[in-house]
């Protein structure tokens, strides 16, 4: 059965690996469909906005956000992820959090800044490849949106909108399942479809 598998590189090896639930892992987002995926961090500055989630270009081990999905399940199909959720952490030591759904000028998945919590994933779906995946999460209060490909002034948006979900894909540097950053200091870069999914087919 269909289910998640992690880009993973250890040196200079590159695989694809069945993603565990609980096993940390960054989040790469392709921003409109492009085909260039992005790694996503906090947007930062000093607005209300600085909480969202955001894509950017050469990320730190201690900015980048790590995600797990919060089941003990070892293989993730689409009816596992339809029944647990996905947590983010700050760097490599914060705590594990939900993120929420803000409303700004549209509707923005963030760390904070609104009561409306995602709950939990309404509907995932794991494309032919099994690598690419797309999120709807449950939002109390708001029902229920897709992480979008959509972004605005750098927030990624959430849309109700299936022909506009994200694609998504989980990476991870070393062995540690704690901890997707490999343990050193490289920065974390967009990376193209060739470079993320073909080369590990």
């Amino acid at each position: 059965m269909a289910h998640i598998h992690a880009h993973v590189t250890t040196g200079f090896e590159k695989r694809k690996e069945t993603l565990a639930g609980g096993t940390a892992f960054i989040l790469y987002w392709d921003r409109s469909d492009l085909g260039i995926y992005y790694p996503v961090s906090l947007l930062g500055g000093s607005g209300g906005d600085k909480h969202d989630f955001a894509f950017k270009d050469g990320i730190s081990p201690s900015s980048i956000l790590q995600f797990r999905f919060d089941t003990a399940y070892d293989e993730l199909t689409e009816a596992v992820l339809d029944d647990t959720n996905l947590h983010f952490r700050r760097g490599r030591t914060g705590s594990w959090e939900r993120a929420v759904q803000r409303k700004g000028s549209d509707y923005y998945i963030a760390a904070q800044g609104s009561d409306n919590s995602m709950t939990g994933i309404q509907q995932g779906h794991v494309y032919d490849d099994q690598i690419r995946f797309a999120l709807r999460m449950a939002i109390a209060g708001k029902g229920d949106s897709w992480i979008s490909a959509d972004e605005n002034s750098g927030s990624i948006r959430m849309r109700d909108d299936v022909m506009r979900r994200a694609h998504l894909v989980a990476l991870r540097r070393g062995d540690d399942l704690g901890d997707a950053t490999g343990g050193y200091d490289a920065k974390f870069y967009p990376m193209s479809s060739a470079e993320l999914i073909d080369e590990i087919k």
